[in-house]
């Protein structure tokens, strides 16, 4: 007895069953194949996340530091600038000269009592 298949020459139980046999080990094969290509990109994306992680850490860790440094930097520019002590150790004729203009200074524009 053969069966007619859709189209097909007529065939036999043993040919259908070979025959779905092998569409199902293609199909496997197709899967597998599949899922590697899919692990495969999975783990790329993976490691291409994992080093942006990284380089963008590093960049922060950077910035960080630049910043901290410039703050740093600021700040003994500003100590330096307002140590009286070390500028009339410096430039002690200037600070003396300064002092007789300012008290004339003060003595022509304060009024007397």
């Amino acid at each position: 007895m053969t069966i007619e298949t859709q189209g097909r020459v007529p065939a036999e139980p043993e040919k259908l069953q070979d025959q779905m046999d092998e569409s199902r080990s293609g199909l496997v094969e197709k899967l597998q194949n599949l899922e590697h290509q899919v692990l495969d990109m999975v783990h790329d994306a993976s490691d291409t996340v994992a080093q942006t992680f990284d380089s963008v850490k590093q960049t922060v860790g950077q910035s960080v530091d630049a910043v901290h440094d410039a703050v740093k930097d600021t700040v003994a520019s500003a100590r330096h600038a307002l140590d009286i002590g070390h500028h009339v150790r410096e430039h002690p004729i200037l600070i003396f000269a300064g002092a007789v203009v300012l008290g004339f200074a003060c003595g022509k524009l304060l009024p007397r009592t």
